[in-house]
């Protein structure tokens, strides 16, 4: 088995990177289903209180 460790620098380049780039795209995904839960409970807010939501494209 061949040491991966301290090779030209490229490893701690990967022990940087790796977290990083996993925290990046873990909030990016936390960002989005923190939307989304927004989004179903304003709408279901606005059909509480009688309002009728505005029509998307999808929904004309």
């Amino acid at each position: 088995m061949f040491v991966l460790l301290h090779q030209g620098g490229w490893d701690e380049f990967l022990y940087f990177s790796v977290p990083v780039v996993l925290g990046f795209f873990g909030l990016r995904y936390a960002e989005k289903q923190a939307k989304a839960k927004a989004e179903a409970q304003a709408a279901e807010a606005a059909g509480e209180a009688g309002e009728t939501p505005l029509p998307t494209g999808e929904d004309a």
